[in-house]
């Protein structure tokens, strides 16, 4: 992964990690309530695991992986059906806070992503692999289409896949008024940031924000490497639109 993309990410970590993961509208700046946010998490898992089982998947209850952890919103919750999950992410401020949120649960590991694979992992490794809202944010949709190949083959036989992306991001366009009056202090707040002044300081004083590109896959193309890779679609979900106009699918599939 870039390196640009890990160095905006561990800044992430340090200036609003909560919700650099969610970006709830009204939660920016420290404004998320830590059990809201972990509730939020055990919501997402529950309801997508609750559909899973009712199609007789995960087979078995072994091993988890949760791609992009974070700081272990999901993890938890995963662990809560599986012996054990492996929680990756390449920010190392968010597996260290990962690790003190999580700190009680044993069965959860929370390791720093190095690689630009999964090939620390054999095929087949993981009863359960979850990614979501965080395939958007890699750095090309290649890079993309190669993480999903990935989660299918590290995937047991009958194991589940619950990963949600993007099918549409709509362009982001600023008025030339605002952006005339943007300007100046965009420009003020990189060059400090250049000259090493604390992200933290940049983004509450002059509103300064580590890059988060955003990237979409058509649900065509989606369901297209799901194929290749010789998994099976066992449920999408209908495209949901979030107040940024951003259009959202979830999908499980299994192998």
């Amino acid at each position: 992964m870039a390196d640009a993309k890990r160095s905006a990410w561990e800044e992430w970590g340090q200036v609003d990690p909560l919700w650099a993961i969610v970006t709830e509208g009204g939660k920016e700046f420290g404004n998320w309530d830590l059990s809201d946010f972990f509730a939020s998490g055990k919501a997402s898992i529950d309801s997508l695991w609750s559909t899973a089982t009712s199609n007789g998947i995960p087979g078995n209850h072994r091993i988890g992986l949760d791609f992009g952890c974070g700081v272990g919103r999901l993890t938890g919750p995963l662990g809560e059906h599986l012996d054990r999950v492996v929680g990756l992410d390449i920010s190392p401020t968010m597996i260290d806070l990962a690790n003190r949120y999580n700190g009680e649960r044993s069965n959860l590991i929370f390791q720093v992503h190095e690689g630009d694979t999964l090939s620390a992992f054999p095929d087949g490794h993981f009863d359960a692999v979850c990614s979501l809202l965080v395939l958007q944010h890699l750095p090309s949709h290649e890079s993309i289409s190669n993480y999903i190949r990935e989660f299918v083959r590290v995937l047991a036989p009958d194991g589940v896949l619950m990963m949600q992306l993007p099918d549409f991001v709509p362009e982001v366009t600023i008025h030339p008024g605002l952006r005339s009056r943007l300007r100046p202090r965009t420009r003020i707040a990189e060059t400090l940031h250049s000259l090493g002044v604390s992200p933290s300081f940049l983004y509450r004083a002059l509103g300064w924000k580590p890059e988060m590109t955003m990237r979409a896959l058509t649900k065509d193309r989606v369901l297209a490497l799901i194929d290749e890779m010789g998994a099976t679609l066992v449920w999408s979900s209908e495209a949901s639109i979030d107040a940024s106009g951003v259009s959202n699918v979830f999908y499980l599939a299994t192998r």
